[in-house]
């Protein structure tokens, strides 16, 4: 149960003070993620618990990662998203492994381990020019170069995407303590069949994911411009709709609570020795 508390209250620690430093950001020159991470720097020490069980941190991650992928895909339109879903799903993915293959070289020549390193570039990885987001976002573009606003927003929501699935694999990889002192040995590793069913399975399921999401926003949106012509109450669809929610959501939070108390070995840290 302390493993879990602590958990929920670092989760609660990211979400609050995120939600302030884009509140804080708002009318700024300084994009929201700036301030964000110099607050997550300042409560390096409160966090801790999420670093000290690697793969909770990553579905804490993963979460966060789905929510952002969101909120790009809000910003286009989905006609105008398809337009540039090829060179968008290009960027995202041929980029973000040549920053990855770059940067993991670069860090084992810098001194660190196989595993820091690898750990590191999946997350370096998913870096792009998501700071000229709210740039954009406040100027007035001719219809010409909508296209390049559209690209770079989708880009960088999809990177991030792509960015926790890989980091995903990369920290099971720390965790079973695979060979990845060499480029060789990581690529060996991360092109492995095992791997890439990993990848393709959660590639799968987020693709999945995304269209129940998506049809249940579209029927959400039919029911409300119902609601609205037979003046039935709105309440009675967001019941209907969380109660479901709500449920399985209670009963995976007493499984866990009635699961035996998980010892040291439960979730190994990485170790990078």
């Amino acid at each position: 149960m302390l493993w879990l508390a602590a958990s929920l209250w670092c989760v609660s620690l990211m979400l609050g003070f995120g939600w302030a430093c884009s509140k804080l950001a708002t009318g700024t020159v300084f994009p929201s993620f700036t301030l964000q991470l110099l607050v997550g720097i300042v409560l390096h020490d409160a966090l801790q618990p999420l670093s000290l069980q690697l793969a909770l941190a990553v579905v804490v991650c993963t979460a966060l990662a789905a929510l952002i992928l969101k909120s790009g895909g809000d910003e286009i339109d989905r006609k105008a998203f398809l337009a540039i879903a090829w060179p968008t799903l290009l960027i995202a993915v041929v980029g973000y492994g040549i920053t990855f293959f770059v940067m993991f070289p670069l860090l084992l020549w810098l001194g660190l381990s196989g595993q820091q390193a690898a750990l590191l570039s999946a997350i370096i990885g998913s870096t792009d020019p998501a700071a000229l987001i709210p740039t954009l976002k406040q100027l007035v573009f001719k219809h010409v170069y909508q296209r390049v606003v559209n690209l770079s927003v989708a880009e960088s929501a999809l990177n991030d995407a792509v960015g926790a699935i890989f980091t995903l694999a990369v920290a099971e990889m720390v965790l079973a303590k695979t060979d990845m002192n060499s480029m060789d040995s990581l690529t060996q590793n991360l092109l492995s069949p095992y791997n890439l069913m990993n990848l393709g399975q959660q590639f799968l399921f987020g693709c999945v994911a995304g269209l129940v999401g998506w049809l249940v926003m579209q029927w959400y949106e039919w029911f409300r411009r119902r609601d609205h012509q037979q003046q039935l109450p709105l309440p009675v669809f967001d019941f209907a709709l969380l109660r479901p929610i709500s449920t399985t959501t209670k009963r995976i939070f007493m499984r866990l609570c009635t699961k035996q108390k998980p010892t040291s070995r439960a979730w190994p840290s990485p170790s990078f020795s």
